[in-house]
């Protein structure tokens, strides 16, 4: 894979770093207008030249118990018209970066186990295996009596 020819320097890791630390927005391409919608379509708030504003409404929203799967950012672009940008859990996240909050950790999905590998996690999903199955299934560590 090619790389940049540039060498890091510390300042720009730092820059780089700094950047990460600032609250930050979505930006859409050739995006003339932004607004958040509930399910219903309606639009909730202003519409905005950026998604900064819609953002901030989301954010508002979510923190008063709106359910984020029931809330879209939306854009309008010239090629596409009405774009849906995010919705639900995506959308949160969104909302909570552009507030200048860090991200937070992601939990296991249900069904998903963690492997521990020196100081990193592994995640394995155990899609074809039953609820059941996995109960039954012997400690780490432990065998199992031949002919079972």
């Amino acid at each position: 894979m090619p790389t940049k020819p540039a060498r890091s320097d510390e300042e720009r890791i730092r820059a780089f770093h700094e950047k990460l630390d600032q609250p930050s927005i979505v930006e859409i391409d050739d995006a003339t207008a932004y607004w958040l919608e509930g399910e219903d379509g309606r639009r909730i708030g202003e519409e905005s030249s950026t998604s900064e504003a819609p953002l901030a409404i989301a954010f508002a929203e979510i923190r008063r118990g709106a359910d984020p799967i029931g809330l879209s950012l939306v854009c309008d672009t010239p090629d596409e018209g009405r774009y849906v940008i995010t919705t639900g859990d995506f959308l949160a996240e969104f909302a909570e970066y552009a507030a200048g909050i860090p991200a937070r950790p992601r939990i296991p999905a249900p069904g998903a186990a963690v492997r521990h590998s020196g100081d990193s996690s592994v995640r394995r999903t155990d899609a074809n295996v039953t609820p059941s199955a996995q109960s039954q299934r012997p400690a780490p560590g432990s065998r199992h009596p031949k002919g079972r």
